[in-house]
C-alpha cells in the first residue's frame, strides 16, 4: 500500500484511509474533539480519558473534564495534583484496606516525579471527584515505619501484582492481590552486558515484557519464589515509553529500526523506512483489538496497518502526539485538542459543533507500462470499483509525461438495489458498490493515477488498461 520508496506497485499517498483485511480502504470514521486546547499526555480508562493539561491532572468523564485533587491523611479533597513528567497508566480492582472486603476501580498512575499513586472516583455530598491516593506502603521496616516506595516510570497489571520501575535495571512488585504491600525484596534486576533502562512493561498472557531501549525480557513464573528472567532479544529494544501494544497474543512495538511484532525479524515498515533514517523525537504504538488495526505516530504523523495486511500502511492526516484506546473508545491528542473517532460515513466535528471535511487522497508511483521500443503507451481504460452514499462523488486523475485526464465519478448506482428488504435491517447494509469504466485514452512513457474525495468513499480496485 502506501510507500515513502518509488515502487510502481505502491502508493505514494494513501491519506485518510483506514484498511480492510481484504486489501479494500475507506475514508477513516469521522471524529468529535471532545477537548481543546494542548493535551500533553493521556491515556485512556474504561469510557474514561485521564489526561495532562496546563500543568494538571484532569478527567473527563464522557461529559465534562475534572481536576483530579489530592487527599490529606483524612482521605479529604485538598488542591488540584500537578501534571507529572509522563503518564504511564494501568487500571485495578483493589480491596481497600480496613474495608468490607469489596473491590473498587482504581486507576495506578507512574508519573516520573512520585512514587506510585492511583485515582479514584468518589462521591462526597452528592458530588462526584476524582481523587488522587499516595500508596501507604503496609510493609514496615524494623523501626515501624513503611518501607519507602521509589519513583515510578512505569507500572503494568500482571499475575494480580503491580509492577513498576524506577528507570533503572531494576523492576518492583506488591504483594499477590495487594497493591499497598510492597516488600523491598520483591525485586526483579534485568541486567545485560551494557547499561540499559527498563522503561516498558507490557503484560502478554504468561509472561511479562520488558522493554529495555537495546533488548527486550521476559519474566514467567507465578510468583516471587519462581520468576524467571530470560532474554528475548538483544538484537533491538522499544523505542519510548509508549513504544509497545498488545493485540491478543500478538506484541507490536517500535524499534531504532521501525515496526516490529514480537517473534519476527523482519521490520513491518520497511516501505516507511525513510521516517526511521535518523532517532525519531517521539513515537508511540497503539492497537485497536475490535477492528484489528495497529496504529502508531512518529513525530506528530499518524500511520495505520490491518493485521491481516502487514507491512501495508495508511497515513491519517492528522497532527498527534499519541494515541487513546480501548474496547470502548479510541482517538488522538496532541495540540489540537483530544480527538475520539465515531461513526462511519460521517465527517469530523469540532468542539463548537461545525462539521469538518475529511479530505481522502489516493496517488500512486509512477508506472511504466513498456520499457521497450519508444516506451510510449497509451492509458485507453481505467477501471474504477468503488462505494459510498449515494450522494458522494469521487474525483479520479490520470497524470503522464504528456498530459492528464480528470473524471468526476458518481458512487449513485446506475439502478435500485436488487435486494428489497422489509425492516429496520436494511439501514445497516453498506452501500453497494459501483463500477465505472472510464476512457482516458492519455499516451505517455508514465503515468500515476489518483483518487481525491471530500466525502466518505471506498476504493475497491483500481485498475489501469494499457496497450
Amino acid at each position: 500500500m502506501l510507500s515513502l520508496i518509488p515502487d510502481p506497485s505502491k502508493l505514494r499517498a494513501c491519506v485518510n484511509f483506514m484498511p480492510r483485511g481484504d486489501g479494500s480502504i475507506y475514508t477513516r470514521p469521522g471524529a468529535t474533539q471532545i477537548l481543546t486546547g494542548r493535551i500533553a499526555q493521556a491515556v485512556a480508562w474504561d469510557h474514561l480519558i485521564v489526561f495532562y493539561q496546563d500543568g494538571f491532572v484532569r478527567v473527563w468523564d464522557g461529559a465534562k473534564a475534572h481536576y483530579v485533587y489530592g487527599t490529606d491523611e483524612a482521605g479529604e479533597p485538598t488542591y488540584p495534583m500537578a501534571s507529572g513528567k509522563l503518564l504511564q497508566a494501568v487500571a485495578m480492582q483493589a480491596i481497600p484496606a480496613g474495608g468490607d472486603g469489596s473491590r473498587e476501580s482504581r486507576l495506578y498512575i507512574a508519573d516520573g516525579e512520585r512514587a506510585l499513586w492511583y485515582i479514584l472516583r468518589e462521591t462526597i455530598d452528592d458530588k462526584t471527584w476524582f481523587l488522587g491516593h499516595t500508596i501507604i506502603n503496609t510493609v514496615l521496616d524494623g523501626e515501624g515505619d513503611p518501607y519507602p516506595l521509589t519513583v515510578a516510570y512505569t507500572v503494568a497489571n500482571w499475575r494480580n501484582r503491580l509492577w513498576t520501575g524506577d528507570y533503572t535495571h531494576r523492576l518492583y512488585h506488591c504483594e499477590n492481590n495487594d497493591p499497598d504491600a510492597w516488600d523491598p525484596l520483591y525485586e526483579i534486576q534485568v541486567q545485560a552486558q551494557e547499561k540499559d533502562q527498563a522503561f516498558v512493561l507490557l503484560p502478554s498472557g504468561d509472561q511479562l515484557i520488558i522493554g529495555q531501549e537495546h533488548s527486550l525480557w521476559a519474566v514467567t513464573g507465578t510468583s516471587q519464589y519462581n520468576w524467571q528472567l530470560s532474554e528475548i532479544t538483544r538484537q533491538r529494544g522499544i523505542a519510548g515509553l509508549n513504544g509497545a501494544a498488545q493485540l491478543g497474543a500478538e506484541v507490536y512495538h517500535a524499534a531504532a529500526g521501525g515496526l516490529f511484532k514480537l517473534g519476527q525479524e523482519q521490520s513491518l515498515s520497511a516501505a516507511l523506512d525513510p521516517l526511521f533514517a535518523t532517532r525519531p523525537a517521539r513515537i508511540t504504538v497503539n492497537a485497536d483489538p475490535a477492528a484489528r488495526l495497529v496504529y502508531f505516530t512518529i513525530n506528530g504523523q499518524m500511520f495505520v496497518m490491518h493485521t491481516e495486511r502487514p507491512g501495508e500502511f495508511t497515513q491519517l492526516d492528522v497532527i498527534a502526539s499519541g494515541l487513546v484506546m480501548n474496547d470502548r473508545l479510541s482517538g488522538w491528542y496532541g495540540e489540537n485538542g483530544l480527538w475520539l473517532f465515531g461513526q462511519r460515513w460521517s465527517h469530523d466535528t469540532d468542539a463548537t459543533g461545525a462539521l469538518l471535511f475529511i479530505r481522502t487522497y489516493y496517488d500512486t508511483w509512477d508506472q511504466i507500462p513498456r520499457m521497450e521500443g519508444s516506451g510510449r503507451s497509451l492509458c485507453e481504460r481505467t477501471l474504477l470499483l468503488l462505494s459510498g452514499p449515494d450522494e458522494n462523488a469521487a474525483v479520479y486523475d490520470v497524470i503522464s509525461d504528456e498530459g492528464s485526464y480528470t473524471s468526476t465519478v458518481s458512487l449513485s448506482p446506475a439502478s435500485e438495489s436488487l435486494t428489497d428488504v422489509p425492516g429496520a435491517l436494511a439501514d445497516y447494509f453498506p452501500p453497494a458498490p459501483v463500477r465505472r469504466e472510464l476512457t482516458p485514452r492519455l499516451p505517455g512513457n508514465r503515468f500515476r493515477h489518483r483518487i481525491r474525495a471530500v466525502s466518505p468513499i471506498e476504493i475497491h480496485q483500481l485498475q489501469p488498461v494499457y496497450r
